[in-house]
């Protein structure tokens, strides 16, 4: 395995220390990728990084000014996906994953009980206990 000082391991760029390189990286993505089409691996491999050091990025591993782009950019990754949900023309199934998975979308189902105004009792015996 072949280590290059500037890329890292395999090709891949160690870490972007610098916010205006990334920014300029990440605004070039955007520009040269359709909007329905951009996604958070596409962005990695742009950047010339894994998904996980994309993840390490998006948790502050570079420092706040990284953090900031790097959320911003997965935030116009889910934008596109939102609007591609609205006008979707088939089944939104692919769509819907893709933001459970990038924006942490996630299906709830509230259940509200109320009582109507008389007890529940549990006549039941137990056995005794030994």
């Amino acid at each position: 395995m072949e280590i290059n000082a500037e890329k890292g391991v395999r090709g891949f760029i160690k870490a972007y220390d610098n916010a205006e390189e990334l920014e300029k990286k990440i605004d070039e993505y955007f520009d040269n990728t359709l909007e329905n089409e951009c996604t958070r691996s596409g962005l990695a491999l742009y950047l010339g990084i894994t998904t996980k050091t994309l993840k390490n990025y998006e948790n502050g591993t570079q420092g706040d000014d990284i953090k900031f782009l790097v959320e911003r950019a997965i935030t116009r990754i889910e934008a596109g996906l939102e609007k591609k949900l609205i006008n979707v023309r088939g089944n939104p199934t692919g769509t819907i994953f893709a933001l459970k998975n990038v924006a942490g979308w996630k299906d709830n189902q509230d259940v509200e009980v109320k009582s109507s105004g008389f007890e529940i009792v549990c006549n039941v015996p137990r056995p005794e206990e030994k």
